[in-house]
């Protein structure tokens, strides 16, 4: 099937994802290949991890003892069958075929029938006790948690669980039943604790309801070149002005190569939250790096900047006045009976950069001040519109992983901010401009070769101080 496949497509990518799924090898001990493993593997995390009422997350009075859970966890299928049927003997794997076992021909794999009667039934003496809390029972398992490794914090370094508390009240509990601690190469010490299932709040797969809000786009803003990877929410609203509400509700972190969540790296976050955002430094990891991580913070919709230019594109497709009107700082309120959409227009499309094969290149640069270093471009453009060149797929629904996406610097995105293996698509772009502010950018004053050469010299600074993209000599 796959010679059949690679002398239908060009790229493997074109596949259909169903009939290139089925098309793989089987994982070791598996019947589907990686890409299936994998997404199988992720919904049953998430359905694990994402329900409150899953039998194992608990912290509350509603939820099972650590005496009853380790009664649920000796239950097996052939234990329901013993109980809800008439069956009177069965294997106790009941999937597999019934295989015997005797003296002479030992088999490792023997999976006999035997009496329902040698099969354990649930005991329920463990339901006629009122609510324990795991650590007033003696000699039972708890059900708790261990919490992600953390640092010291403070001046000076504290482990106290008050002060880590205070920095991570969503991953670490008051009431630890246990507490590990471990000292780096550096000689610094690091602190985990056990805490009951269900006092955790912080989560891969944050409770964020579409109905209560809306995700920002993944961003990127820096490579863990020196080890560290730095993605402060203070440094992202200005690498992504108007992007970011003002109070996030919830923030997601996945690496970047493979989407793994953050919480499953193994990497021990300085910070991560979404007050803050996420900082992973070198020198708190075993192996001296961090991974390269891209984020997105949850947002209410009455309390997310980028609504601003979503809105607008909105209003001039709908010709929905109501929406337009309520943008803040649009317009003013006693202009407002004099607005029109004629007001509003859209440019050319512009591509002025394409990505190339060679990886000396690293992605696609369309940024405002290159596109106005070659076409007339109003001062201050309301909105962006970027579509992919080749077939005019919505640039926000393919995929990428933007520097900046924004009217007030247009977009980049780097090869080194996709998953591994990936890399930038061609894009082209049009900005949405108020009809009397369209303003020329002139090329380069109409001056001497020096006064040209200063000029460029001094748009070429800007553009590496505002924008990240700078010529090495």
């Amino acid at each position: 099937m796959r010679h059949t496949l690679s002398g239908l497509y060009e790229h493997v990518d074109d596949i259909d994802l169903y009939v290139g799924g089925l098309a793989e090898t089987p994982v070791s001990g598996g019947t589907v290949g990686p890409t299936f493993a994998h997404m199988m593997a992720a919904q049953f995390r998430d359905l694990k991890v994402g329900d409150r009422f899953y039998f194992e997350n608990g912290g509350c009075e509603t939820t099972f003892t650590p005496e009853q859970l380790t009664e649920l966890r000796k239950i097996t299928l052939s234990s329901l069958i013993c109980t809800c049927t008439d069956t009177v003997d069965i294997q106790k794997m009941p999937f597999y075929f019934a295989t015997e076992d005797s003296e002479s021909s030992p088999n490792r794999n023997a999976n006999p029938r035997i009496p329902c009667s040698q099969i354990h039934n649930l005991d329920l003496s463990a339901w006629q006790q009122p609510y324990r809390n795991a650590d007033d029972i003696d000699g039972v398992p708890d059900s708790g948690v261990w919490t992600a490794w953390v640092p010291a914090y403070g001046n000076p370094p504290s482990l106290d669980l008050d002060v880590l508390h205070r920095e991570r009240p969503t991953g670490i509990c008051l009431n630890a039943i246990g507490a590990e601690m471990r000292m780096l190469e550096t000689g610094d010490p690091q602190m985990r604790f056990m805490c009951p299932a269900g006092a955790i709040s912080h989560s891969d797969v944050p409770p964020a309801c579409l109905d209560r809000g809306r995700w920002t786009n993944w961003i990127d803003s820096s490579n863990p070149i020196s080890g560290t990877d730095s993605e402060l929410l203070k440094d992202l609203r200005k690498l992504r002005a108007g992007e970011i509400c003002e109070h996030p509700i919830h923030i997601q972190a996945q690496t970047v190569h493979d989407n793994t969540p953050a919480g499953e790296t193994g990497d021990v976050f300085a910070t991560l939250d979404p007050v803050r955002g996420l900082l992973c430094r070198g020198e708190d990891q075993i192996g001296g790096t961090c991974a390269d991580y891209k984020v997105r913070f949850f947002c209410p919709p009455d309390n997310l900047d980028l609504d601003l230019e979503m809105e607008i594109v909105l209003a001039y497709q709908t010709e929905s006045r109501k929406v337009i009107t309520s943008v803040a700082n649009l317009i003013d309120e006693e202009d407002e009976d004099i607005f029109s959409f004629n007001d509003f227009a859209w440019t050319g499309w512009y591509n002025s950069d394409s990505p190339s094969l060679d990886d000396d290149l690293h992605g696609d640069n369309e940024s405002l001040m290159r596109a106005r270093a070659t076409v007339e471009i109003c001062a201050n453009p309301v909105a962006i519109e970027a579509v992919r060149a080749i077939d005019g797929v919505d640039a926000l629904s393919t995929g990428d992983v933007f520097k900046f996406f924004s009217p007030r610097k247009g977009l980049l995105c780097e090869d080194s901010d996709q998953t591994t293996g990936y890399k930038c698509d061609d894009y082209k772009v049009r900005y949405l401009c108020p009809q009397e502010t369209i303003l020329a950018a002139p090329l380069a004053p109409a001056q001497g070769p020096k006064e040209t050469y200063r000029w460029a010299l001094t748009q070429s600074e800007k553009l590496c101080d505002d924008y990240k993209v700078c010529c090495h000599v």
